[in-house]
């Protein structure tokens, strides 16, 4: 572990470039293009493209935890539906409640913070 840490941060100072002519976000991504390159080699490898299946390796990781949590979990992403579009309408909201922000509140600004344009 020790000596992976040592090579990876020998080869981070040891690639990054300080000179005149770029900026140091440039010599960080110098730095890490050949490592990037690898990974995207790897997520995003369509290993039925020959077959005329040509979806990335990663969507199919996605798809396999989705049917394995589904199965796992007793299918409640089916089961607690209803339950769920209640909590969001605010059929269990109490007015005497301490706080401020209802269940609907609570879930918009949440998904706010994941939405990436």
């Amino acid at each position: 572990m020790q000596k992976t840490l040592l090579l990876t941060t020998t080869f981070f100072f040891t690639s990054l470039s300080f000179s005149q002519s770029s900026s140091f976000a440039d010599s960080i991504d110098t730095s890490f293009k050949p490592i990037v390159d690898f990974l995207d080699l790897i997520i995003f490898w369509k290993p039925f493209e020959a077959l005329g299946f040509g979806m990335p390796i990663v969507v199919l990781w996605l798809i396999m935890g989705a049917v394995f949590f589904t199965i796992r979990m007793g299918f409640v992403n089916i089961r607690a539906f209803k339950h769920a579009i209640d909590l969001v309408r605010g059929r269990y909201d109490n007015p005497d409640d301490k706080g401020e922000v209802s269940h609907f509140q609570g879930l918009v600004t949440a998904l706010s913070g994941t939405v990436v344009l």
